[in-house]
């Protein structure tokens, strides 16, 4: 198993996406940021948007970033 979080000092995406989701009017409840993961509790301001989808565009977002972050480390591994 690779900690891609902590390899690529992923903290700095996963804070941002937060802030993404702050300035939409959602919540960050709570959040344990893993070396290779996390779990977050958000209260979804009304939206027109399904959690899902937003979920999703996150989770596509951060892995954008974190295969950057590797690739710019020369860390990733073909």
């Amino acid at each position: 198993m690779v900690a891609f979080i902590l390899v690529t000092d992923g903290y700095k995406f996963v804070y941002k996406w937060f802030d993404v989701l702050v300035e939409h009017g959602h919540y960050i409840i709570g959040y344990v940021i893993m070396p290779d993961h996390f779990h977050a509790i958000i209260a979804f301001h009304n939206t027109r948007k399904t959690i899902n989808r937003i979920i999703g565009n996150g989770k596509r977002f951060l892995a954008y970033d974190l295969v950057t972050a590797l690739k710019q480390n020369k860390k990733l591994i073909y």
